[in-house]
């Protein structure tokens, strides 16, 4: 017997074609249409190809690229305006304060002739020199030194800015004006970063592989002498050291002209450095400065910067932010510059001494060294009594912390208790208004329930339900205590899914007022619904939004094998298809839309927990076509209101007819116009 052959559209059995494409048989004429449907895709197809032919040969593509091209020159060009602009506020902010400076200095000058002109008492020197007092402020008017435009090199985009800086003037001058100190300022300088690594020059000292780490390798008393690989001759360079260990003798870090020649290897000429922020060397002497402080400690991070342009060099201290200058005589140290290292292992105090006495050639020798001998005494003794007084303050902060944590323990443990006080009283403030509000609601049903009985909740229609969300009498009886629900019940089961304004059923009503029997009631008639086989009660129930019947049909013991097929396959299945039915209609799906209402034109009915039926959700989503076709099959639905007591037409007429397409204005239209009619015609009956 040859096998029967079902057409996919109108599912009855008949002679029918195949369609080798997509695989699926039809009926003649639903095979006419399907290969109708399949020649105008071919026509959109044929279309498509030569628009976009057409596209290929007029169309300007680079166009796109050009206007980009145009959008970043204007913005190149707009980022080289704002730089100048803000380069020409500069200019005039420097050049106005130092109008201010000039002021001052004019008026305090004015004030000396005034002075000394009512006294009548000058000579030629007070002339000669508020001449050149004059003639100075205008130089430094005329040409102001301290100002300059640098070129941005920081800027990494191919178009370098711009910037105005205003060097630091020499304010402190220590040592016959050759050396410029300034503390907690940074200048800003262009400085070139640099690789460098050690080299040793002499004494004893082991570097690391890669030669940028080298520490004093003798327990003896000794110095050490390193230089950097590089040579300085041009430009700004900074190299950054790291003290990873630090002993009791100071650090020497410094240049040295690798143009002389050296004639003793503890004494060069061309040394320029510090061994301490305080402790200065020029022309291999000491010039200022103390080399007993130790500022520079274990940890600490300095950079040496090599000025060759401006013939100088400075020491930064990152730890206390200083920033220390020292002019270098081109004469005593002529270029190229290498960095000069000196360490030095102290050793026992008196090798200590010895050697401060070599390093330092005092005109009384012995002298210096009990000096030396002297302090390193008291030192100790003060070293001692520092780390006593150390332990002391660490002992007695130890126990003010302990103090603390303890009187912090305390202050948590009262606020615990003053918490816990709190929330039981806010506990027992939040049950009596939950038996007030239960009292009260209890209250306010019994007052609606003396109200005349609502309109039928159900409407038959040719086998199809329609379910009136809004107040029902189920409602209200479910909030008063001991009442009787079964006649209720059994004379319009549907008023189990009614929702009332606040989208409540009448189980959550009886939920929401704290009577658990009214809620059992409901529960065990749905369970009976089931165990009469009155399955078509329970679809009805669920196509209505009340899904929360599920929960209670699984609590049934001993069912038998369709029952547990019913709530496992077919509630599913049900529930899947109002789903697949709404997500149609979503998108816009017309023809499976019309598919599923054909087998079963109840699914058409569904309602969900807002109250919104299927016409409620075409509309909301503006799937026109749909909502007509809806409209069209259940005229009743002009009529169904959701929880916010809206209608269909309510919702049509709250969207916005300007956002109306010009596809959408003709089903829109109809629609509107059928949803009148019917609406009025509704009515009237």
């Amino acid at each position: 017997m040859a096998e029967e052959k079902i057409c996919v559209k109108c599912k009855k059995i008949e002679s029918a074609a195949k369609c080798y494409g997509c695989q699926q048989s039809y009926c003649i004429p639903h095979f006419l249409k399907h290969r109708l449907y399949l020649a105008q895709k071919m026509d959109a197809l044929q279309d498509e190809h030569e628009n976009l032919q057409k596209e290929v040969d007029e169309n300007n593509y680079e166009q796109s690229f050009l206007s980009s091209i145009d959008t970043w020159e204007r913005r190149a060009i707009r980022k080289i305006h704002d730089i100048a602009e803000k380069a020409r506020n500069d200019i005039q902010e420097f050049i106005e304060k130092r109008k201010d400076q000039i002021k001052i200095s004019l008026n305090n000058l004015c004030s000396n002739f005034n002075t000394t002109g009512k006294s009548d008492n000058y000579t030629e020197i007070e002339i000669d020199k508020w001449t050149k007092q004059l003639s100075e402020l205008r130089h430094s008017l005329e040409n102001p030194t301290n100002i300059s435009i640098v070129e941005d090199r920081k800027t990494s985009s191919t178009i370098r800015g711009i910037k105005v800086i205003e060097q630091q003037e020499q304010e402190q001058l220590l040592c016959s004006n050759l050396i410029s100190q300034t503390n907690n300022q940074k200048s800003e300088v262009l400085i070139e970063p640099i690789q460098e690594h050690f080299v040793p020059m002499y004494g004893p000292c082991t570097l690391s592989e890669d030669k940028c780490l080298v520490k004093h390798s003798s327990y003896r008393a000794g110095l050490s002498q390193i230089s950097g690989f590089n040579n300085y001759s041009s430009g700004k360079h900074s190299i950054v050291f790291l003290i990873e260990n630090k002993g009791p003798k100071n650090i020497f870090i410094g240049i040295h002209s690798t143009s002389k020649e050296v004639s003793s290897s503890t004494y060069d000429r061309s040394i320029y450095g510090w061994w301490n922020l305080d402790y200065v060397i020029m022309n291999g002497d000491n010039v200022d400065g103390n080399n007993s402080k130790e500022i520079i400690q274990t940890g600490d991070k300095i950079t040496l910067i090599i000025d060759c342009d401006n013939q100088q060099i400075l020491f930064e201290h990152h730890r206390i932010k200083k920033l220390v200058h020292l002019p270098v005589v081109i004469s005593d140290c002529p270029f190229p510059w290498q960095i000069l290292i000196r360490l030095v292992n102290s050793g026992p105090v008196l090798i200590r001494g010895l050697t401060e006495i070599v390093e330092r050639r005092p005109n009384d020798p012995i002298e210096y060294l009990a000096t030396f001998l002297y302090k390193q005494v008291q030192n100790t003794r003060a070293q001692k009594k520092k780390e006593e007084e150390a332990k002391q303050l660490e002992l007695e902060r130890q126990q003010a912390e302990e103090e603390k944590q303890h009187r912090a323990q305390l202050k948590n443990e009262i606020r615990a208790l003053r918490e816990q006080e709190e929330n039981e009283r806010k506990q027992r403030e939040a049950e009596e208004k939950r038996k007030r509000d239960a009292e009260e609601l209890a209250r306010r049903h019994k007052e609606l329930a003396a109200a005349p009985p609502p309109l039928p909740a159900v409407r038959e229609e040719d086998d199809v339900f329609v379910v009136e969300f809004g107040e029902t009498e189920l409602h209200r009886q479910a909030a008063v205590q001991n009442a009787n629900l079964s006649e209720l019940l059994r004379d319009n089961y549907h008023s189990i899914a009614s929702r009332n304004a606040e989208g409540k059923t009448p189980r959550d009503v009886a939920l929401d007022a704290g009577l658990q029997e009214n809620v059992d009631q409901i529960d065990t008639f749905c369970v009976q619904l089931l165990q009469n086989g009155n399955t078509k009660a329970i679809n009805d129930l669920l196509l209505c939004g009340y899904t929360e019947i599920i929960n209670q049909l699984k609590t049934i013991e001993d069912t038998d094998e369709d029952t547990n097929d019913f709530i496992n396959n077919e509630i599913p299945q049900l529930l899947g298809k109002i789903k697949q039915l709404n997500q149609a209609i979503k998108d816009g799906d017309i023809e499976t839309v019309d598919t599923m209402i054909s087998d079963r034109k109840n699914f058409a009915l569904y309602r969900d927990s807002e109250g919104s039926s299927s016409l409620h959700d075409a509309i909301e989503n503006r799937q026109y076509n749909i909502a007509l076709s809806l409209l069209q099959k259940y005229p009743s639905l002009a009529l169904v209101k959701d929880i916010r007591d809206r209608a269909s037409l309510d919702l049509l007429n709250s969207i916005d007819e300007d956002t109306i397409t010009d596809e959408q204005r003709d089903a829109y239209d109809q629609l509107k116009e059928a949803l009148i009619s019917t609406s009025a015609g509704q009515q009237n009956d």
